[in-house]
């Protein structure tokens, strides 16, 4: 529980019944979909190969940037995805940033479990944290095991296979920027045309991402809109090339960004790139296309970055045992209408200024702030609380504990702990108490080495993307 004394170091984890995926199997999740949704197109069975796996991440595009840029007309190439998808309008990271955030898609565990929890200047000085040794498989391995094709192609910064992005795929390319066009699309489209020309013919699975909105955006497409239209463009190019070559409606096609960026309405709260765990950090875009026929359209789920991976084995049909992390398969829990396994979401790992952590739900946010000598001897340290802390006054000092009403409040302007709280928000305040004790017990799925080297230098290219990306000096 969190009260005075702040979250206790013992809380009981959940069972570890009470956290493993739903494993059904894909003539089960379908035909009860059907019964769910009423969707005919659902009832068969399948006889062919399971379908293929895409996902993109689109870097720093929050919910709310590609709302909007829908409302005004733009990423056509996104919206017709969309109509093609269920789409989620509560989407979560489970972190503000690029590493820990990938890694929690990639392996259905939060940032302390897979153990990228660590911020930006540690990650950097340590390179691939050799302390932390992974027990965990990814989504590729998993995939992999089971006669997938397993690819990637990303750009070259905080995702890069230095820092174990990469653990699992056959083929995982980073794609550099230093070119006319300052951006990583380029050559990351010319990889993948080249990789399509050779491919093995089996299912595969390919990740698609991309740097071209992360701060600062190349000069020739500033503004951000225009720099969303280029995105919108490419990832519109690579969508057509899947359906050229008839594997479009038969792929299950995930698209999410990894966190937020650009915040607005942020001078009164500790709310910047990389660090805090507001509406605006964390709300991503979650649009998942099935395998046609499948149903879509708007859904008020709410789903996270955890969730991807038991859905994903949920929909190939692959056996979950092995996985007992925090995510559920969303197919299964639509099927049955049922959201109790995921009626809330949890996020940790800030890159910068605090080590906070946050627990949300369908109305209200929790934040809590550790306050105790370690912290706020961390807090002091260069590695951990840089410039952009120290240029932005409400970094200064944090609030121990903050709780929005997301109904009322949705860009979390007033902290309702500032005044006596009404009694269904004090109840709330006790529940996501709890809730949090509980996630930030969670057993983790690294372990640490009983001896350790010397810290390894970065790779320099990927120290000069991460200058170029805004990450290092």
């Amino acid at each position: 529980m969190v009260g005075a004394q702040g979250v206790h170091a013992r809380q009981r984890p959940l069972p570890a019944r009470a956290r493993r995926a739903v494993a059904t199997p894909i003539r089960v999740v379908l035909g009860t979909l059907l019964a769910a949704t009423s969707l005919a197109s659902l009832a068969c069975e399948r006889s062919t190969p399971p379908p293929n796996v895409v996902l993109i991440s689109i870097d720093c595009l929050s919910q709310r940037q590609l709302k909007q840029a829908w409302s005004l007309g733009g990423a056509p190439s996104l919206a017709r995805l969309a109509k093609d998808s269920l789409v989620f309008h509560r989407g979560y990271a489970h972190a503000p940033w690029t590493t820990p955030s990938h890694m929690s898609i990639l392996t259905g565990l939060y940032p302390s479990q897979h153990g990228r929890d660590i911020p930006y200047g540690l990650m950097i000085r340590f390179n691939d944290g050799e302390d932390r040794v992974p027990l965990f498989r990814t989504l590729p391995e998993r995939l992999g095991a089971s006669g997938f094709e397993t690819v990637a192609f990303v750009g070259l910064g905080p995702i890069s296979a230095e820092f174990g992005l990469g653990q699992g795929f056959s083929l995982y390319h980073e794609s550099g920027r230093n070119n006319p066009e300052e951006s990583d699309l380029p050559e990351t489209q010319a990889r993948i045309r080249e990789w399509f020309d050779r491919r093995q013919q089996k299912p595969f699975l390919l990740f698609f991402h991309t740097y071209e909105l992360h701060h600062p955006l190349a000069q020739a497409r500033r503004p951000f809109r225009r720099a969303l239209d280029y995105v919108d463009d490419n990832v519109g190019s690579f969508l057509s090339r899947l359906r050229k070559r008839g594997l479009y409606d038969s792929s299950l096609i995930i698209l999410t960004g990894d966190h937020g960026s650009r915040m607005i309405r942020k001078e009164q709260k500790c709310c910047v790139h990389g660090a805090g765990h507001y509406e605006e950090n964390l709300r991503v875009p979650f649009l998942v296309k099935l395998p046609a026929p499948g149903p879509t359209g708007p859904r008020d789920l709410l789903v996270r970055h955890v969730d991807i991976l038991p859905t994903v084995l949920d929909l190939v049909g692959l056996p979950a045992e092995s996985y007992d992390g925090p995510g559920s398969s969303i197919l299964s829990r639509l099927a049955r209408g049922a959201t109790e396994k995921a009626a809330f979401s949890y996020s940790e790992a800030d890159g910068r200024c605090w080590s906070r952590r946050a627990v949300v739900e369908e109305r209200y946010k929790y934040i809590y702030t550790p306050q105790d000598p370690w912290h706020r001897l961390l807090r002091h340290s260069p590695l951990f609380f840089d410039d952009l802390c120290r240029r932005h006054p409400a970094c200064g000092e944090v609030p121990r504990e903050e709780l929005y009403d997301l109904k009322v409040d949705p860009f979390e302007e007033t902290n309702l702990l500032k005044s006596p709280l009404a009694k269904e928000a004090e109840v709330a305040l006790e529940r996501l108490r709890i809730r949090l004790g509980m996630e930030m017990n969670l057993p983790v799925a690294y372990r640490r080495r009983l001896t350790r080297g010397s810290p390894r230098e970065t790779d320099e290219s990927v120290r000069e993307a991460l200058r170029a990306l805004g990450y290092i000096e």
